[in-house]
């Protein structure tokens, strides 16, 4: 008898730390709260990389396999400053600098930067908030 209980016990604590494994695992990981700048490329084309430059800091990103950020991708950024200018470089390997742009650091604003190219086929700059 005592065997029996042992392995009934012993079963459900099996189950029960398999679904507190599944749900905390199995969470998706939210980026809400890692960024302020989502840099979108609009170019119609591919480039190599995005990146910001500061007065204090820069960063930006580079796919690891050195593959190109595809028309339409999504970077996400984490800027510490409110003044920055975007960086890219194209698929020539060319740097294009943006004008300076300014953004509020209020931790519940979030910003889009639209990478795109005008009729001469230069690259613009285009911010915008999206949520408050």
């Amino acid at each position: 008898m005592f065997k029996n209980k042992s392995l009934i016990i012993a079963a459900l604590v099996v189950i029960v730390m398999g679904c507190i494994s599944l749900w905390y695992f199995g969470r998706p990981v939210g980026t809400e709260q890692s960024y302020n700048i989502i840099a979108i490329n609009n170019t119609g084309g591919d480039i190599k990389s995005i990146g910001y430059e500061t007065q204090k800091q820069s960063g930006g990103v580079i796919n690891a396999d050195n593959s190109m950020i595809k028309n339409k991708d999504e970077i996400y950024l984490e800027i510490d400053e409110s003044k920055f200018k975007m960086l890219i470089t194209d698929k020539d390997d060319k740097k294009f600098l943006s004008q300076e742009m300014t953004i509020d650091l209020n931790k519940d604003k979030k910003y889009e930067v639209s990478i795109e190219k005008d009729k001469n086929n230069e690259y613009t700059f285009k911010i915008r908030e999206t949520w408050r």
